[in-house]
C-alpha cells in the first residue's frame, strides 16, 4: 500500500468505528434472504453493533436490510455536508 493510501485509511480509521465479524454474525446470516452470503454477513455486524447505516455503491444487494443503506453521495450529503 502506498503511502497516499496509508494516509486515507488512517483518516478513515479516525472517524469510523471498524467492526470485527464474529461466529455469531456468520451464524445469523444464515437465514438472511440475501443473493450474497457476504452481505448478509455485513448486515448482520451492522444489525449487532446497532450501525447506524450500511454505506455501499450497491444498496441493491441490501434491499431486506434493517438498517438505512446509503450511497456513499447521500451519506456524506447526510452526516457529513
Amino acid at each position: 500500500v502506498d503511502e497516499k493510501a496509508r494516509m486515507v485509511i488512517r483518516g478513515l480509521v479516525s472517524i469510523f468505528h471498524i467492526a470485527d465479524t464474529l461466529a455469531v454474525d456468520c451464524l445469523q446470516a444464515l437465514p438472511m434472504q440475501n443473493h450474497d452470503y457476504e452481505d448478509a454477513i455485513l448486515m448482520a455486524v451492522a444489525y449487532r453493533m446497532r450501525m447506524d447505516c450500511i454505506v455501499t455503491r450497491d444498496a441493491k444487494h441490501y434491499r431486506n436490510a434493517i438498517i438505512p443503506v446509503l450511497s456513499p453521495d447521500d451519506f456524506v450529503k447526510l452526516y457529513l455536508g
